[in-house]
């Protein structure tokens, strides 16, 4: 009988810890996911706001020093966007971080693309130049996301 109670109040409070770890873990957990959702939804807005701006951005004259000067007017106030560069058929030909001092880079072919609006999100690109791995790309302008 002893052992039986023993065993009992064991898994009692075996159940009532991991109902209380269970909660705390809940709570951590929809902190995350909400703290992930609120960065996400901060990144599309500065990703639409550098889209608007890009409008008015003369690309018969791609990578000239104004042109690479107009690209680093649009980065600098963005907070989660870490480089904007201009591609072309997969080749990154300039950033506003390196401007043209890099020579064209060909992206790699291993990335997924997923379609978004009316750019595509270039996932896992291993690129030595943008130093990111999610790019979106619109109108021939890759935003590199942070990856943190």
């Amino acid at each position: 009988m002893i052992i039986i109670c023993i065993t009992f109040s064991l898994s009692m409070f075996y159940l009532s810890t991991n109902a209380v770890v269970y909660t705390l873990n809940k709570k951590e957990v929809e902190d995350f996911s909400e703290s992930i959702l609120n960065r996400s939804i901060l990144l599309m807005k500065q990703i639409n706001f550098a889209i608007s701006k890009s409008n008015n951005i003369n690309e018969s004259a791609t990578c000239s020093k104004e042109y690479i000067n107009k690209l680093r007017e649009i980065l600098w106030p963005q907070r989660f966007i870490k480089d904007i560069g201009y591609i072309n058929k997969d080749m990154l030909l300039c950033t506003a971080l390196w401007g043209d001092d890099v020579p064209p880079e060909k992206l790699s072919n291993n990335y997924k693309s997923v379609e978004h609006g009316k750019g595509l999100w270039f996932l896992g690109v291993n690129s030595r130049v943008l130093g990111g791995e999610n790019i979106y790309v619109i109108n021939n302008l890759g935003k590199v996301r942070t990856s943190s």
